[in-house]
């Protein structure tokens, strides 16, 4: 491995832990409270890209990734029930607590538009 893709791996598990971090504290504000967190637009100039599930952050960079542990909870968007949403470099992202239809907490990642 290079000093080039070291440093790579380095950016991406901080970039895991950030939104795993921005995660854990808006499941722990409770319902209604959110976090915005913006993206870059490149990680040591490579392209990137971020998804998260209920098991933790993955940030996927030209073969290899970074990752960060989370504690089980449920993650979906808007749009879908959907069980992992994907994070896009030079976007924007609200992370929220919410109660789904069975008063059940749910964080939900959409794009800030």
């Amino acid at each position: 491995m290079t000093a080039q893709e070291t440093t790579e791996l380095v950016e991406a598990r901080l970039l895991s832990e950030k939104v795993a971090q921005a995660i854990e504290v808006c499941y722990s504000g409770g319902e209604g409270h959110h976090i915005m967190i913006e993206m870059p637009s490149d990680l040591k100039g490579s392209d990137y890209k971020v998804k998260v599930n209920q098991s933790g952050v993955t940030v996927l960079l030209g073969g290899r990734c970074g990752y960060s542990f989370s504690y089980a909870k449920k993650i979906s968007n808007y749009d879908v029930n959907q069980y992992e949403v994907f994070m896009f470099p030079k976007k924007t992202y609200i992370i929220r607590n919410v109660k789904d239809t069975h008063n059940y907490p749910t964080v939900i990642i959409f794009e800030d538009l």
